[in-house]
């Protein structure tokens, strides 16, 4: 993970558990959660302890926000090289909407420090959980539009960028 050559291993040798994590966290923003979890896993693992089962699946849902947005953002860069700029525009809006969610949901847009030994930091509510269900949905029929867009340019069919809530 590049922990000695970032110097990060020097960064945590001496660190207590709980600024190991946020320094862990911090390795890689675009990552914070898949590092959250590779740390909090360990520290876990070796202290014999299992998070509770919500704790877990609110990892995954954070893990899964982090994968999707990182995934839109990379997209919209491959189709930026290949001249799809309107393509990486419309992916970067939808990038954008999934850090609001994350930071609506969770109280950080990269959701750091929110994976930490033990568990989780936060909950969702049933307002968010709507939210980031309505997201992704809207976020599934989009990017159907965008990859049609792609495989066949002459016939892409974008609308106008719409202002998100």
């Amino acid at each position: 993970m590049g922990y000695v050559h970032k110097g990060v291993d020097e960064l945590l040798t001496g660190s207590g558990i709980d600024q190991a994590a946020q320094i862990v966290c911090r390795v890689s923003g675009d990552s914070a959660v898949a590092l959250g979890i590779g740390f909090a896993r360990a520290v876990e693992a070796a202290l014999h302890f299992s998070p509770p089962p919500r704790a877990i699946w609110l990892r995954a849902l954070m893990a899964e926000m982090e994968r999707v947005a990182n995934h839109l953002g990379d997209f919209g860069a491959i189709c930026n090289d290949a001249s799809f700029a309107m393509i990486m525009a419309h992916c970067g809006v939808l990038r954008e909407r999934m850090l609001r969610a994350a930071d609506a949901a969770f109280g950080h847009r990269l959701m750091m420090d929110r994976i930490i030994p033990g568990g989780v930091s936060v909950d969702l509510d049933g307002q968010n959980i709507a939210a980031i269900m309505g997201l992704v949905g809207d976020i599934r029929e989009k990017f159907a539009a965008l990859t049609n867009c792609m495989t066949r340019p002459r016939r892409c069919k974008i609308g106008p960028f719409q202002r998100a809530s």
